[in-house]
């Protein structure tokens, strides 16, 4: 799905324990090719194929994504980590409903999320 867009980038998809909402949230994490990334493409072809409940709500950029000896993806560091700021120092876009759009995950967000300000 990513690369129709991104021009084939490694991606990894994994669960995220939110419980500021229904329990798991569905995070991305992409390896991109260039430094560009167009969030308002990305995430109008996001809502064309794939029903709400299927949408990631969180995209992380990386620059690798860690692999075992045996070249299996590694998503307990993505479990682990969530999508705190605090604790992840590469970027994390939201899926933000009300702007239709993927937004920057800053500190304030983040905490209006964790408040349940903020529905997942």
């Amino acid at each position: 799905l990513f690369h129709l867009v991104l021009g084939e980038p490694y991606t990894l998809s994994s669960g995220i324990n939110a419980e500021y909402g229904d329990g798991r949230a569905g995070m991305v994490a992409l390896v991109l090719r260039s430094a560009h990334l167009d969030l308002e493409a990305l995430y109008t072809h996001i809502c064309i194929r794939l029903p709400a409940y299927a949408r990631p709500l969180f995209i992380r950029i990386q620059e690798i994504i860690e692999t075992t000896g045996t070249f299996k993806h590694i998503k307990t560091i993505l479990s682990r980590e969530g999508f705190d700021p605090a604790l992840v120092k590469s970027p994390i876009y939201f899926c933000d409903p009300q702007k239709g759009r993927y937004v920057p995950l800053d500190v304030s967000l983040y905490e209006r999320i964790v408040r349940g300000q903020i529905k997942l």
